[in-house]
């Protein structure tokens, strides 16, 4: 649980004080994006499969809330930092980074028994890691291209 709070409180804090490069409304569409993908996963990984669980199995835990301001931190400091207008091969670097730091986190979840793991492997994270961070940096140019045709005045869909 200590790990919890403490991630919690780091990522909202590293979220709210690091200079922002993306504007309001990249920062919530992406954010809710996110979380959403992050509910289906576990909904069918962990409710459906049994795959792995936070904190205790079988038990919605309310302190589980508390990874909402991780998944929020990991997407906006990500998206952030991300290197869009760089080459492929530094956008590649750069999400290998993330995918490292991503693994090193996971292991310590682990350890200090807030994740736990039934079929579940540290691979998989790290497989299914290099599938999430080009979603996120793909969910943005996406909404950058919305945003984009959209500015300068409202028009109907």
């Amino acid at each position: 649980m200590t790990y919890l709070i403490a991630s919690s409180l780091l990522f909202s804090l590293a979220t709210f004080f690091v200079p922002k490069r993306l504007s309001a409304i990249e920062m919530y569409s992406s954010v809710f994006s996110a979380l959403y993908l992050q509910v289906v996963v576990d909904i069918y990984l962990e409710i459906k499969l049994k795959w792995y669980y936070y904190l205790k199995e079988d038990v919605i835990e309310w302190s589980a809330l508390l990874l909402i301001p991780v998944y929020i931190g990991v997407n906006v400091l990500f998206l952030n930092f991300y290197p869009f207008q760089k080459s492929l091969i530094k956008q590649f670097l750069y999400i290998i980074i993330c995918v490292a730091v991503s693994i090193v986190y996971e292991y310590f979840a682990l350890r200090f028994e807030m994740l736990h793991y039934n079929e579940w492997k540290l691979s998989y994270s790290a497989i299914s890691y290099f599938v999430l961070f080009p979603l996120l940096a793909l969910n943005m140019k996406g909404i950058r291209v919305i945003a984009s045709r959209y500015a300068g005045g409202r028009r109907s869909a």
